[in-house]
């Protein structure tokens, strides 16, 4: 095993602790880019929904904060420069390497039909 190079994002192994101390333990989050949805998780201490290959929709994303995701772990800028993404972003909480961490706004509209 290559610490240089794990096979996945090193600055999950760097900045493990900083990552796992900058929201709640039981906060559920939304992480990737993750090919295994584990991985992420395993290296931030938390739980919630993953996504892959900078893909994640807006609907995606307001159906995951109404299920009670509050924050969101991304190295992807694909991900976090999304305009459509962008207006469900509260703040910037922390920058780590490649990787941002936001709080997540909640979502104060019912919904009708779902």
């Amino acid at each position: 095993w290559n610490v240089e190079s794990p096979g996945f994002n090193k600055d999950l192994l760097i900045y493990k602790q900083e990552l796992q101390q900058v929201v709640p333990k039981d906060a559920l989050c939304i992480a990737g880019n993750d090919h295994s949805h584990f991985i992420f998780f395993y290296y931030i201490d938390k739980k919630g929904w993953g996504f892959e290959n900078d893909s994640l929709a807006a609907s995606d994303l307001e159906a995951m904060i109404d299920q009670g995701a509050r924050y969101l772990y991304s190295d992807s800028r694909v991900i976090d420069g999304n305009a459509d993404i962008a207006t469900n972003l509260d703040r910037l909480i922390l920058e780590k390497g490649s990787i941002r961490v936001y709080s997540l706004k909640k979502n104060t509209i019912p919904k009708i039909n779902r």
